[in-house]
C-alpha cells in the first residue's frame, strides 16, 4: 500500500478532517471553538500559498533549465565560452599581465633585500596563481554544468530549494554573464545580489533511496496490520518514529527533496516558511506528516483485515463491525458500529468509553459465563497482589499492555461478573492478560493462543 501522506498532512494541518478541512462546529461547541476553526483555516490557506509559491519557483526554474537543454540541443555551443565570457576572461587576463610586468620592471631596479623588494616578488607570484585560478575553475564550472544538465534529463535534480535551483539555472545557461574577482573566481550576479562561485551549493539529487525506504516502511506497516487486524499501538508507533528519524538523517537537502520532489505524494507537502528555513523543524515537521501517513496506512490494514473477515464470515465476529474514526469536533476517537450484514439495527457513534463499556455488558449477554482461568494456571500470581499494571509474573517485569483486539477477545472469553465493579473488571482483564501471557505455549486456559 503506497504511503498516505496527503492524509497525513490534513492531520498536521486540519486536526484530522479527512475531507481536508475543520467542520462547522459552531452547533455543536459554540462560537469559541468555531473561532478556532476559522483561525486553523487561515492558516492553512496560508501555508498553502507559501507552498504554491516555492512550488512555483521551482517549476519556473525547471522550465527554463530544459529550455536551454532544448537549445544546446539545436547546437547551442556548452563546452566552450561567447564572446562576452571570452572578452571578461580576457580583460582580466591583460590586467593580470600588465601588474605582473609592471613588478617585473620594478624588481629589475632592485636588489634583493632593498625595501618592497619581496612586496613585487610576491605580486608575480600571486599573479601567477590567479592566472591558474581562472583555469582551474573555468574547468570545474564547464564539468558542473555538464553534470547539471545531464542530472537534470536523467531526472535526478531535486527541486527541494527553489532559490539554489533558480540560482543553478542562471550560472550554467548558455552564456551567463560572470565576472572575476582579484584572484580569478567567478562570481555571478543573480537579481542584485553577487554570489561568489566557489561558495556555491548546487541544487542537490533527488533523496529517491531514502523516500523508496519509507515507501518499503509503509507498505510493512500497513501489512502487518492486514495480516493480524492490529493497528500499530504507542508502543510501535514510537518505533516507527525513530525508524523514520534515522532514514532522513540529518541532511536538510534530503527532507527538502522529500518535501518537494513528489517521492511520496503527487504534490509537495505543505511545510510553513519558517519550519522550510529551520533544518530541526523541518525534520521534525516532515517527521509527523510522514508518522500521520503511516498510522493512517496501518488503520486501513486494520480495517481491511476487518472487512476481509465480514466477506468470509457473513455472520461476523462479536466486535468485528466497530470501525475506529478520528473526530475533530472533538480531538479524539470514537466508534462507528455499523449494522452486520442482513441487519437494519441503526449505525451508532459512540466514544471509546462507550463502546468499550457497551461491550464489556454484550460479551456478558452473548458468551458464556466464564470465569478466571482455574487454580491449575494461575499459579503465578495470586489476584490480591496484582496492581493493574501488566507485567510477566516470572521476571516481574512489565510487559506491553493488551492491544485493543486482544482486549475484545478476552472481554469475549471472560465477561464481567454480576457483582464486579468496572475497576475490578479491568483490573481482572490485565491480569488474566499477564497471566496468559506470562504462561506463553504452556497456557492451559487456551488463551494465549487466541491473542498472541
Amino acid at each position: 500500500m503506497a504511503i498516505d501522506l496527503i492524509k497525513g498532512e490534513q492531520y498536521a494541518i486540519t486536526g484530522g478532517n479527512q475531507q481536508g478541512g475543520f467542520l462547522d462546529v459552531g452547533g455543536i461547541v459554540g462560537k469559541a471553538a468555531k473561532e478556532v476553526v476559522d483561525i486553523q483555516e487561515k492558516e492553512r490557506a496560508k501555508i498553502d500559498a507559501i507552498v504554491a509559491k516555492r512550488k512555483g519557483q521551482a517549476d519556473q526554474a525547471n522550465r527554463k533549465i530544459a529550455s536551454h537543454l532544448n537549445k544546446m540541443k539545436s547546437g547551442a555551443d556548452i563546452e566552450g565560452l561567447n564572446a562576452d565570457q571570452n572578452k571578461v576572461i580576457k580583460d582580466y587576463l591583460v590586467e593580470q599581465k600588465r601588474q605582473y610586468v609592471e613588478a617585473a620592471n620594478m624588481l629589475a631596479t632592485m636588489q634583493p633585500g632593498d625595501p618592497g623588494y619581496t612586496d613585487y616578488v610576491d605580486v608575480m607570484n600571486q599573479v601567477n596563481q590567479n592566472i591558474t585560478n581562472v583555469s582551474n575553475n573555468m574547468k570545474t564550472y564547464k564539468l558542473n554544468q555538464k553534470d547539471l544538465y545531464e542530472d537534470f534529463q536523467e531526472n535526478l535534480l531535486s527541486s527541494g530549494d527553489p532559490t539554489r535551483l533558480s540560482q543553478a539555472e542562471y550560472m550554467y545557461k548558455p552564456g551567463a554573464s560572470f565576472s572575476l574577482n582579484k584572484k580569478g573566481g567567478l562570481v555571478f550576479n543573480i537579481d542584485g545580489q553577487e554570489i561568489e562561485y566557489a561558495n556555491f551549493n548546487p541544487p542537490s539529487a533527488k533523496a529517491t533511496s531514502t523516500a523508496t525506504a519509507l515507501l518499503k516502511l509503509t507498505d510493512q506497516v500497513y501489512n502487518k496490520a492486514f495480516r493480524s487486524g492490529q493497528a500499530a499501538n504507542q508502543y510501535s508507533s514510537a518505533n516507527l518514529r525513530m525508524q523514520i528519524e534515522d532514514a532522513i538523517g540529518s541532511n536538510p537537502d534530503i527532507a527538502k527533496s522529500l518535501v518537494m520532489d513528489g517521492l511520496l505524494t503527487n504534490t509537495p507537502l505543505k511545510i510553513s516558511e519558517a519550519s522550510f528555513t529551520n533544518p530541526a523543524a523541518l525534520k521534525n515537521d516532515l517527521v509527523d506528516q510522514i508518522m500521520n501517513g503511516i498510522m493512517a496506512a496501518s488503520d486501513a490494514g486494520a480495517k481491511d483485515y476487518a472487512v476481509k473477515n465480514r466477506e468470509t464470515n457473513p455472520g461476523g465476529k462479536l466486535y468485528g463491525n466497530a470501525a475506529k474514526e478520528f473526530d475533530p469536533t472533538t480531538g479524539q476517537y470514537v466508534y462507528i458500529s455499523k449494522p452486520y450484514r442482513g441487519s437494519n439495527a441503526p449505525i451508532r457513534v459512540e466514544s471509546e468509553t462507550e463502546y468499550f463499556n457497551r461491550i464489556k455488558k454484550e460479551a456478558g449477554k452473548n458468551t458464556s459465563n466464564k470465569t478466571t482461568p482455574p487454580s491449575s494456571t494461575n499459579t503465578n500470581s495470586p489476584m490480591g497482589n496484582f496492581d493493574g499494571n501488566p507485567i510477566n509474573f516470572d521476571t516481574k517485569e512489565p510487559i506491553d499492555p493488551p492491544t485493543q483486539s486482544q482486549t475484545m477477545k478476552i472481554i469475549k472469553e471472560y465477561p464481567k461478573g454480576k457483582e464486579e465493579s468496572d475497576t475490578e473488571y479491568d483490573k481482572r482483564i490485565l491480569f488474566i492478560y499477564s497471566q496468559a501471557m506470562t504462561n506463553g505455549e504452556k497456557d492451559e486456559s487456551g488463551l494465549y493462543q487466541k491473542i498472541k
